[in-house]
């Protein structure tokens, strides 16, 4: 893939919305100088874009045309400019819309990976839908691990979620880590936060999201759903960190919604508690009866009618918030994943019908079999709906997500002289 090519596509939605991404496949990204300021390529290309209009008359645009002179215009500074090349984490923050492939080879029907790295962690939470305490899996060797990562390059996907068990409770958690960001993924790490503090300074760099746990407002009930006494000082320490320190990634927290949380009272203390920190998105879970979670259902299982009074309260609130607020039902996360076990296993979470149970159907192994088969039996099982949404909803950085820098320019250039603003363009979505 070219250092700076652009994807373009029509999506399969019913206006005819064009979406775009930035620059894919590279840690590399081109910047111009504005009026003093560095800015990049793509955010530049885009500004011009929507300033150069055809007819002053109009305030509506059409988005291919924009988006065609968008790639015209990185076209011409990257021939004819020569710009500087200056080092990111990672260009998935520059994304203003989500990328969506029309290339049908069976290599371009990923859009995420989850890799469960270890099964060890340092939890017994019972409403785990990762951990089962009839298997223990054995973490991969080293040599197993890169053969794991060559074949991953192989694949156009180029975002994976790093998860357990507990990531970071593996001996070769940062060996994975920095071998994925040096071949050019963007990799979102969900921790509970054990020893995250431990390999902070190394780690850092590789993140492109962070995701933290957390079930309650306080010690006492963040041990509700069975998270250790340690857990809520572990996420708040991350937290108090990134209040005080700049980063270069979004950060989400994640709580599960359960028979014990699942009020709103409840849900708003924690509320209150997490205002008060420089986060991205607030992802509310439905709770998923799978692995232990489906041997403590009927402690753990929530309330439909207690379900909708969450979803009520989210579109009350959400409006007047600094972070995005997501209710994810579980029927929106069945058959909705490709995830690599820590043995190599790929396996597709799916819910019985009758039982209600989620059970992993196991659809090959990603280190022995050839890469075009197992996608294709993935494919047999997968609900297209839910696995695209889902990964939209993952790989979507949109305006909060931008550094406030490039953030503020980019608003400031949209917004001016009639020009939708970002919030306009980010309805889309």
């Amino acid at each position: 893939m070219g250092e700076s090519e652009l994807v373009f596509n029509e999506s399969d939605c019913d206006d005819g919305t064009v979406f775009i991404s930035s620059v894919k496949g590279t840690l590399n990204a081109y910047e111009v100088e504005v009026n003093g300021k560095k800015i990049p390529c793509f955010t530049y290309s885009f500004w011009k874009a929507l300033t150069e209009r055809n007819d002053s008359d109009h305030f509506l645009y059409n988005i291919e045309d924009i988006f065609t002179k968008t790639k015209n215009y990185v076209s011409r500074l990257n021939s004819n400019m020569n710009p500087q090349i200056t080092r990111k984490n990672s260009l998935f923050k520059e994304k203003i819309f989500p990328d969506v492939k029309s290339d049908n080879t069976i290599y371009n029907i990923l859009d995420v990976i989850d890799w469960r790295i270890t099964s060890q962690c340092d939890n017994k939470c019972g409403m785990c839908y990762a951990c089962n305490d009839n298997q223990t899996i054995e973490d991969l060797s080293n040599e197993k691990i890169d053969v794991i990562i060559n074949k991953l390059s192989q694949i156009h996907c180029k975002t994976i979620c790093i998860s357990g068990g507990e990531p970071t409770k593996s001996k070769h958690f940062v060996k994975i880590m920095r071998e994925l960001y040096q071949n050019g993924f963007s990799i979102f790490l969900s921790t509970n936060g054990y020893k995250y503090m431990d390999s902070r300074d190394e780690i850092e760099i590789y993140i492109e999201k962070l995701s933290l746990p957390l079930d309650g407002y306080n010690k006492e009930t963040n041990m509700y759903n069975g998270r250790n006494a340690e857990s809520f000082e572990r996420v708040k320490e991350i937290l108090d960190h990134y209040n005080k320190h700049e980063h270069d990634f979004p950060i989400k927290i994640s709580t599960v919604l359960t028979r014990r949380t699942n009020n709103i009272e409840f849900l708003s203390k924690i509320l209150e508690f997490i205002q008060s920190y420089n986060i991205s998105l607030w992802k509310i879970y439905e709770f998923i009866p799978e692995n232990r979670g489906a041997v403590n259902k009927d402690d753990y299982s929530s309330f439909k009618a207690k379900n909708r009074e969450v979803e009520r309260w989210i579109k009350e609130i959400k409006d007047n918030l600094h972070f995005k607020i997501e209710l994810i039902e579980r029927k929106k996360r069945n058959a909705a994943y490709f995830i690599i076990q820590p043995n190599g296993d790929v396996i597709i979470p799916i819910e019985n019908n009758n039982s209600k149970i989620v059970t992993e159907k196991k659809v090959g192994n990603f280190i022995n079999n050839d890469l075009n088969e197992l996608i294709k039996n993935w494919i047999n099982y997968v609900d297209e709906n839910n696995y695209y949404s889902n990964a939209k909803l993952r790989n979507i950085m949109q305006p909060y997500f931008l550094k406030p820098f490039e953030k503020n320019i980019l608003h400031n250039f949209i917004s001016q002289d009639g020009i939708p603003s970002l919030m306009d363009l980010s309805n889309c979505l």
